[in-house]
């Protein structure tokens, strides 16, 4: 089954982090919360959700889909498992290049 999604999480994250995103974990309380994504990530203007799975099949929660779509057509979301880590990654670098080549004015060029 390979990692534990906390693992592979923070794996993840760090990397980002490295790169120079600003990432938060939205963390639920009680029934609060419960359907976000586990992190929203900022880059200058650019911001994203990723809700991270333990792999590509794992069983969504009431909600997630839903607040990743949103969160796609508002400004960038995305599943993340182990199947298409390297795939959102390279998205994500990708956009994070053309902020640093077009200034960080707003995010309606990222598309």
């Amino acid at each position: 089954m390979g990692q534990p999604e906390a693992k592979f999480q923070k794996k993840f994250v760090d990397d980002l982090k490295q790169e120079g995103f600003k990432c938060i974990r939205v963390k639920a309380s009680g029934n609060y919360n419960k359907a976000y994504p586990d992190y929203a990530i900022f880059y200058g203007p650019f911001w994203a959700w990723l809700e991270f799975k333990r792999s590509a099949d794992a069983p969504l929660r009431p909600g997630q889909q839903e607040r990743v779509d949103w969160a796609a057509k508002a400004s960038w979301g995305s599943l993340v498992y182990p199947e298409n880590a390297g795939s959102v990654m390279r998205v994500l670098l990708g956009l994070k290049k053309k902020i640093d080549k077009n200034g960080k004015r707003g995010v309606e060029w990222i598309r």
